[in-house]
Parts: C-alpha cells; sequence; structure tokens
C-alpha cells in the first residue's frame, strides 16, 4: 500500500501549483474554512456518494471532523478538497480516532492550491509575451503579467480595478515583436495580493465566446421501453423454423440495399467501406459514419441500419456509408509492419484521419452510382476529433451538419480520461518519450501519434475551439449522461466558440457505450431524427430495427476483417483475471463497493444455510468465496470451478482456510462438463458466465441437474452495451479516494499501471463480445435462457454500479 500513497502524493505535488507547507499558515487557513462553516468533500463512500463534511476543531496536532460514511479504521488514508474565498484547496490526513460523531485526523502536513488549468504554468515570455510591458484592459494600462499557460494568464492589478470587473472581458497583450495579441478572456479565480492589488485567473482564447448552449433532454424518446422489450423478446426467441422460413421467402431484393466500396484517400491508400442505402442513390443525400477509435465499420451496424429503417418510413433516398480508416482495425490499408492484429495503430495519425473522412466525401461526391449533393457527418467518442476539423474545412454547402454521439471535446480531456490520468500532451511537449502505450485496448505509438496531432492543431481545447468559430452548419452534440468519460461542462464551454445560435446539446440516459441496447437504439433514433432535419429540414417519426435483423446481418458482416482464430482464450482469461504482471487483474474490481454489493446481492438469493452446499461455476477469483467467507451465513461447503487453474490456485491460498472449501479446474463451455453428482448441491451461482460459453442453455441444463429439485440458481451477466467507463470511473475514484487499504493493490505494481491494465482488459473484452465471440444479455433474454433450459424463474433485477450494468436472475429447479 506505500505505492500507492508515495504515487499520490507524487501526483499531488506534480499536479498542484503551490503549496501551503507552515504549520501556522495551515492553521489559519482551515480555522477560516471552519468559522464560515465550509464543507469539505473527501471522495467517494462504498455506497457510491460523495462525502461530504465540516470542520469543527483544528488543534495543533489534530483535526476534528464532523461526516458520514467513513469507514472506522484507524490509519486510513484520505483526501479533503474545500473552496475558499474563490481558491480551490487539496490536503491529505490520515484517521487516528473516531469519538462519539466526531472523527480525529491528523494535522496536514501540507495544502496545495489546485490547479485550475489544463497545463502547468509559465514564464509569459514563453509564449511570446513582453513581460516588461502592460496589457490594455478595459483602458486601464495597469494591469502586469504574472504567468501564462495555453489557455490561460495570471495578470495583476489594483485590486479597485480588479473588482470591479466584469466575468468576461476582452484584452491586449503585447508580445516581444512590439505588436499586441488580442484575447477574450473570463475570470476563473480572484486573490488578494495585498491591501491595494489583486490578482486574476482568467481563462483565455484568441476566439470570442457567443450565447451558452443550453442542455436538452433526450428522455422523452425512451419512454416506449415495455413496447421495445415486448417486442425484442419475440425477436429473440422466434423458433428456429420460423427463422428458416424467412430466410427462404425473403425477397431477393430488399426495400434497402448493402454494398461494400472500395476507395483511396489522398496518398493513395485503400479504404473499405459498407454503404446501406434507400431508394434511388444517385444524388442522394449522404450520412457518414467514421470510425471509432478500436473499432472497426461493423461495429455501428444499427445506427446505419437505424438511419435507412427512419428514412424509409419517412419515404427519403439516404446513402449511408461507414468505413475503416487507414492504419486502424479492418479491413482499409495498414502499414506492413503493423498488420499483426493488435499492432495496427503504432502508425496511426489523426492528420490521417482527417483526410480519410476528406476522400469519403469526395468518393460519395464524385462516383457516378452516387453523386451525393450534400452530407451529415456523425461521428462517435474520439473520432469527434477528426469529424470536428473536417466540418470546419468543408464547405457549408457540403457538409451541412455534424452530431458528435458521446464525443470527446478535446484530444488533451480525452486521452486523459481512457489513459487513467496521463497527459500524453504535456508530457510530450516537455520532452517526455511514453513509447507504445494501449488505450482502452488498443496499442498506439504515443509519441509519433502524439507529435502528428500536436503538429496538425487537433490536441487542446483551444484547438477545438478555433475549429468550432470555423463552423457554421448545426451541430447536435448528444451527451450520455452516465457517460463518466465526458465532461458536458466542458463540452458546452467549446460549442461557444463561434456560432451558438443553431447548436444543441441533447443529454440521454446512457454511458459511453452504445450499441444495441435499449438506450442505444432509441439514441439511434435520436440521431436519425437530427440527420434528417439538417439533411432535409423536416421532422419525421423514426424507426429501429429489429434485432433479429442487426444480428442477422452482423452475422454476414462478421470476420471480415478479423480472423476469431487468432484469439487466444484462454490467454486473455489469465490476463483478465491474474494481471498481465500476475499481480493484480480482476482484484482490482472486486475490491470495489459497487461488485461487493452485485456480488452480496447474489449470496442472499441463494439463500446459504450452515449446511447448505454451494457450487460457484466460474469462480474467477474467489469473488464469491470471499463474500461468503465475510458474511454471517457461511455455506457448509462451497465449490469453486473455472477454466484458469492459476486463477484456482490464487483463490485457494487467499481464502481457501476461511470456510469449507474446494477447487475444480474445468472447462464449461463442453457438454457435460461440470463432474459432479446428480442432485448433489443446494445452490449454483454462475456469476458473470453465460455470456462467454457457446452455449449457455446446455451449461443451465447441467446446473439444473446438479441442484437438488426446488433448490436455488443464481446467474447474473452484463447488460448489454455495458458501460466501461462508468464502471472504470466510479471504481477507480473508491479506491483512491480510500487509500485502498485491505485490498490486493499496489503490491509491486504501481497504481497508475494497474489502473490502465484493468481498463486495457476490459476493453478487450467488450471488443470480442462486438465480434460475436462473446454475448450479453438484457432482462428478456435471461430469463429466455433460463425457460429453455426448464427453470423457473423467481426474480430479476439489475445491480453493479449507479446505473447498474448487470442483470441477475433468481431461479429454481422444478420439484
Amino acid at each position: 500500500m506505500t505505492s500507492l500513497n508515495a504515487l499520490a502524493q507524487e501526483q499531488i505535488s506534480r499536479l498542484h501549483r503551490d503549496s501551503i507547507d507552515t504549520q501556522s499558515a495551515i492553521g489559519h487557513l482551515l480555522r477560516t474554512a471552519a468559522r464560515n462553516r465550509v464543507t469539505l468533500t473527501a471522495g467517494v463512500s462504498r455506497t457510491a456518494s460523495v462525502r461530504r463534511c465540516v470542520l469543527r476543531r483544528i488543534d495543533e496536532n489534530r483535526l476534528l471532523i464532523s461526516g458520514h460514511d467513513f469507514l472506522p479504521t484507524q490509519g486510513r488514508h484520505y483526501y479533503f478538497t474545500l473552496e475558499l474565498d474563490d481558491e480551490s484547496y487539496f490536503f491529505s490526513a490520515r484517521l487516528r480516532d473516531i469519538q462519539e460523531d466526531l472523527l480525529e485526523f491528523e494535522f496536514p502536513r501540507a495544502v496545495f492550491r489546485a490547479e485550475r488549468r489544463d497545463a502547468c504554468r509559465v514564464s509569459p515570455a514563453a509564449f511570446g509575451f513582453d513581460t516588461s510591458a502592460q496589457i490594455l484592459l478595459d483602458d486601464h494600462p495597469r494591469a502586469s503579467l504574472l504567468d501564462a499557460s495555453r489557455d490561460g494568464l495570471g495578470i495583476g492589478l489594483p485590486l479597485v480595478v480588479a473588482e470591479s470587473l466584469p466575468g468576461a472581458f476582452e484584452l491586449e497583450v503585447p508580445t516581444s515583436s512590439g505588436g499586441r495579441s488580442r484575447l477574450y478572456a473570463e475570470v476563473r479565480n480572484r486573490r488578494r495580493r495585498s491591501e491595494r492589488d489583486a490578482c486574476l485567473g482568467l481563462s483565455v482564447s484568441s476566439v470570442p465566446s457567443r450565447s451558452d448552449v443550453g442542455m436538452e433532454s433526450g428522455h422523452p424518446v425512451f419512454q416506449d421501453r415495455l413496447r421495445w422489450s415486448r417486442f425484442a423478446l419475440a425477436s429473440r426467441t422466434a423458433a428456429v423454423g420460423v427463422d428458416r422460413v424467412w430466410r427462404q421467402i425473403a425477397p431477393a431484393r430488399r426495400p434497402w440495399t448493402t454494398k461494400r466500396v472500395r476507395f483511396e484517400n489522398q496518398k493513395g491508400q485503400d479504404l473499405a467501406g459498407i454503404v446501406n442505402s434507400i431508394g434511388v442513390t444517385r444524388g442522394a443525400p449522404a450520412i457518414l459514419i467514421p470510425p471509432a477509435w478500436g473499432k472497426t465499420k461493423e461495429t455501428l451496424l444499427p445506427l446505419a441500419l437505424s438511419l435507412v429503417e427512419t428514412c424509409k418510413r419517412a419515404g427519403l433516398a439516404v446513402t449511408v456509408l461507414r468505413f475503416d480508416g487507414a492504419n486502424r482495425r479492418g479491413e482499409s490499408f495498414i502499414d506492413e509492419e503493423c498488420r499483426v492484429p493488435g499492432e495496427e495503430y503504432r502508425r496511426f495519425r489523426f492528420s490521417q484521419a482527417v483526410d480519410d473522412l476528406h476522400s469519403a466525401i469526395r468518393f460519395l461526391r464524385e462516383d457516378d452510382e452516387f453523386r451525393a449533393p450534400r452530407f451529415v457527418i456523425v461521428s462517435f467518442s474520439l473520432s469527434a476529433i477528426e469529424a470536428r476539423r473536417v466540418v470546419a474545412e468543408a464547405s457549408p454547402q457540403e457538409v451541412v451538419g455534424w452530431i458528435p454521439v458521446v464525443g470527446m471535446v478535446d484530444l488533451q480531456s480525452g486521452l486523459r480520461a481512457v489513459s487513467g490520468g496521463v497527459d500524453y500532451a504535456e508530457g510530450i511537449l516537455r520532452g517526455v518519450r511514453f513509447g507504445r502505450h494501449e488505450l482502452v485496448g488498443v496499442l498506439a505509438d504515443m509519441d509519433f501519434t502524439g507529435r502528428d496531432a500536436l503538429e496538425a492543431g487537433l490536441v487542446f481545447k483551444e484547438d477545438a475551439r478555433r475549429d468550432l468559430a470555423r463552423i457554421q452548419v448545426p451541430i447536435t452534440w448528444i451527451h450520455g449522461e452516465h457517460d463518466s468519460w465526458i465532461d458536458v461542462n466542458r463540452a458546452r464551454e467549446v460549442l461557444r466558440a463561434g456560432t451558438s445560435r443553431n447548436r444543441r446539446i441533447i443529454q440521454v440516459p446512457t454511458g459511453h457505450q452504445l450499441r444495441t441496447s435499449h438506450e442505444a437504439l432509441k439514441t439511434f433514433e435520436l440521431v436519425a431524427v437530427e440527420a434528417v432535419r439538417m439533411l432535409w429540414s423536416r421532422d419525421v417519426t423514426p424507426r429501429s430495427p429489429s434485432l433479429r435483423l442487426i444480428d442477422r446481418i452482423r452475422e454476414a458482416e462478421k470476420g471480415r476483417g478479423h480472423d476469431d482464430n487468432d484469439v487466444d482464450l484462454r490467454a486473455f482469461w489469465h490476463d483478465y483475471l491474474l494481471g498481465r504482471d500476475r499481480s493484480v487483474g480482476m482484484d482490482l474490481l472486486i475490491a470495489t463497493s459497487a461488485y461487493q454489493s452485485f456480488m452480496r446481492r447474489q449470496i442472499e438469493f441463494l439463500r446459504i444455510e450452515p449446511s447448505t452446499r454451494v457450487l460457484d461455476l466460474g469462480s474467477g477469483n474467489a469473488g464469491c468465496l470471499r463474500a461468503a467467507a465475510e458474511s454471517s451465513h457461511a455455506p457448509g461447503l462451497l465449490v469453486s470451478v473455472d477454466f484458469i487453474s492459476d486463477a484456482l490456485k490464487r483463490s485457494k491460498s487467499r481464502y481457501g482456510g476461511r470456510l469449507c472449501s474446494a477447487f475444480v479446474q474445468a472447462d464449461l463451455d463442453t457438454v457435460a462438463a461440470v463432474p459432479c453428482k446428480t442432485s448433489s448441491f443446494d445452490a449454483v451461482l454462475a456469476s458473470l458466465l453465460l455470456s462467454y460459453l457457446r452455449n449457455p442453455v446446455e451449461l443451465l441444463r447441467e446446473a439444473r441437474r446438479i441442484v437438488r429439485p426446488g433448490g436455488r440458481i443464481v446467474l447474473s451477466s452484463l447488460r448489454r452495451d455495458a458501460d466501461i467507463s462508468s464502471i472504470y470511473s466510479a471504481g477507480i475514484s473508491e479506491l483512491v479516494a480510500a487509500g485502498a487499504e485491505g485490498t490486493a493493490i499496489g503490491e509491486g505494481t504501481p497504481f497508475a499501471e494497474v489502473q490502465r491494465s484493468f481498463l486495457n482488459e476490459a476493453a478487450r473484452l467488450l471488443d470480442l463480445e462486438e465480434r460475436g465471440l462473446f454475448r450479453f444479455f438484457d432482462e428478456d433474454e435471461l430469463r429466455a435462457l433460463a425457460r429453455d433450459a426448464g427453470l423457473r424463474v423467481r426474480r430479476i433485477e439489475r445491480s453493479l454500479g449507479d446505473p447498474p450494468q448487470a442483470i441477475v436472475l433468481v431461479a429454481e429447479a422444478p420439484g
């Protein structure tokens, strides 16, 4: 645990610009906060809520704090933040004791002023400013430069002037060449320097900000869930015979068409795409879907079908193109040395992604079969970076609208979010060499890719603001309210650059992962409505494709850019469960309160008594064994069965002696794989297992055979489009805030590396699900599996996180 805390202290010192480190100054600050009854926050509790507390007393060597949800563990480390006089402060302290309703903490060794900017502050001369001259500021030429960063300035000026200034204004900063740079500033903080002087912390930009972009709710689109669920169940559980009849009688010519196309980018590199269209394609408007990070054109099939089905219903002809970019996963050009699976992104460049999207527009505009006159671009996640540049550069008569869905606002903040906090942009500017890093399951050369993005001006918030200032066409930004990757306030800030009258932000009740869930299809309907408005200025009633249609077409498209035989599932599960260096792995997830609550809920459903015999199928890292050992009702026997023998060995060494247990290695994906006698167990658990089996119904029939009549069988699965961002961000925030004591984290491996490793393996899990090797289930699908196995369904609910990312089903074996 020392490695985690040491790393945290190092990060604090690096990320916060200055500190208060004398006992008298710290005491003065904290006593002022106590007198003003300032609320402190102390991370996220095990109930996933923010801990709020108040300072009650400050002595020479301790703090007394009143608050809730603190764990009664002496020595536990907590991190506190507070706001005082428009300044943010941050300090850490260890819990000493709990005295009735007061918590006693050690006196902090330092209090840090929190950095408000995206980049470090340096001398203004580094940005070409003349530090000897004064700033022109609303006819007050007495302001002086104190510090500068790419998006901010610190200025000193008379206190009376500082107090009279509005929140936003223009200023002229003298340059070392003798000229003046006109900037648009917003006040972020005001601080008194002396009785007469003050300093202002400013957010600055070369682009003016217009009126704010309001937030709209997309919830009304999601209200018909019950009708959709019944339809989904009917389409999913249709008999095989009916499906065979459908295949025989389906007309050869469908009302919409699918076609594979190939075209070249400006370098002459071959790009592969899929066109879905309705009506006469020549002269029809087009909708472009560039590839998301780490994904192929096949991933967004449900979106393409939703666009086509909606236009079909409205009687509109449209062409929808999905394509793979160069040096990315898929069927397009990849440098010869990067064609090994997992290496495709080693030579990826964001500037090339911009060129590929321009090339897709040129192809549909110039090809005789299409001759598309105008376009709308729909981008996902990190592809918002190249999409915004293309929209800024294209003619507004050609590209008439842009719809970023769960879009990354700028590359700097986006990479920080998906890397576990690494600021690659700032590091490259400082000369740090990163080499090859894995980002959400994708291996990239961060020096090569990062330098290219910096040279192309695609990295920083100011780059995004400059692009947005050039865009005149409508923008509809769709934000998932449970998306932990994206800061919607940052999106609103960037969208204020330039013309904001035709820009909207629509918030939908989703996370970052959108593909085939109810929430995803409803979001795609919203995208279709917005795209039709941009192309035809019409309001339409949206329409989603059936899940059966999506699955059939996905099966036809699957594998053209992948070879499922190249996946070593045993190696994947070793890495996922144990960690690539065999130090942590899934233990990181098991340590979170969300997972522990999820497992306790499943154990509760098993109705364990002292004599109960429990079989845990797919036991992994012993989440069930650990939870059962810590519960007040331990079973008489718990048998853990798993595919990975090393996971069983780790489980046995850690928890095997805590209750009566046994460990069995078996491949649960084979018929009659469970070596147990009929009716030999009282309860069976299959936690997060069925998604990874070729025939889950067969395993459930085995479970029915093994459990006694009337015995409990508890199943769970990640739900469709399980959102990795919410699981990852909430879990990491909780563990960092709690100091991670009592968990198997940080033993010899830096915590930041553990975070990234866990995120990348989880991303691979979702990638394998997208490729069809795994399959996640929603409520109706899991219920259908249980019934097909002859089980009686007693209960079904959502669990694992907020919002919940898994489905738990409780069933009984017939008597």
